[in-house]
């Protein structure tokens, strides 16, 4: 059961503030893609899979896209020559595509 209660400004300003976000493990290794070097990334299959993921997420808050190769001992990451796009997303059309229905003349 959640209880909730009313709490004063002054009340509110004396709770500490969040902390900030910890370090990821792998800003470390985007550092290094980001600056040219070639990563790798030893590990079994689960540990290689949860690297690309998240590997993935951060570079695309970096606005950096990578390269990734596998190996015998692992997966190589570096970041993509492939020229980069301005990626706009396009209008949502709903969850179905409909199009907006047509306006009739009268």
């Amino acid at each position: 059961m959640v209880t909730i209660e009313r709490m004063s400004n002054e009340e509110f300003d004396k709770l500490p503030a969040q902390s900030t976000k910890k370090p990821s493990q792998w800003d470390s290794v985007l550092d290094g893609v980001a600056s040219g070097e070639v990563m790798l990334i030893k590990g079994d299959e689960k540990v290689q899979r949860g690297a690309r993921i998240a590997l993935g997420r951060l570079a695309k808050q970096r606005t950096l896209t990578l390269e990734y190769r596998r190996s015998p001992e692992g997966v190589a990451v570096r970041q993509s020559q492939a020229a980069t796009t301005d990626e706009t997303p396009k209008p949502s059309r709903g969850r179905r595509g409909r199009r907006p229905a047509r306006e009739t003349e009268a």
